[in-house]
């Protein structure tokens, strides 16, 4: 599919795509995903750079902890901003959500800190 990276400290997967359309268009079911070669996995993000307009695409599956994708990227950003930083050079990022729920994230990487900024909708879920 693409360049496959692991950060070995929280075992977050990954996986560079060459294009924003890969990122997309791609469709896993929980079964697909764990069946990936994927070594003690905390999750796989999926993303493409686009480094003249620093403009990424995400999603982040989650299977292995009760979910097949994450429906908001926020919380990925700990690491990915930080990763996409070293690997491109821009500190300052934009992300758009590839997932069911879409979105938009600004993300800056300031030395040992992410700060992001966005729009966001909250749905209440009922809780048993």
């Amino acid at each position: 599919y693409g360049r496959l990276y692991h950060h070995a400290d929280s075992g977050i997967y990954f996986l560079e795509l060459e294009d924003k359309e890969a990122v997309e268009q791609i469709y896993w079911t929980e079964s697909d995903l764990c069946a990936l070669p994927l070594q003690n996995p905390h999750g796989l993000c999926l993303f493409y750079w686009h480094s003249s307009t620093k403009t990424g695409y995400v999603r982040y599956f989650t299977t292995w902890y009760g979910r097949v994708e994450d429906s908001v990227t926020g919380s990925i950003q700990s690491y990915l901003t930080p990763f996409v930083a070293n690997l491109y050079g821009s500190n300052s990022q934009s992300w758009i959500q590839c997932s069911q729920n879409g979105g938009f994230i600004k993300s800056y990487f300031m030395g040992d800190k992410v700060r992001i900024q966005g729009s966001c909708h909250y749905e209440e879920h009922g809780l048993l």
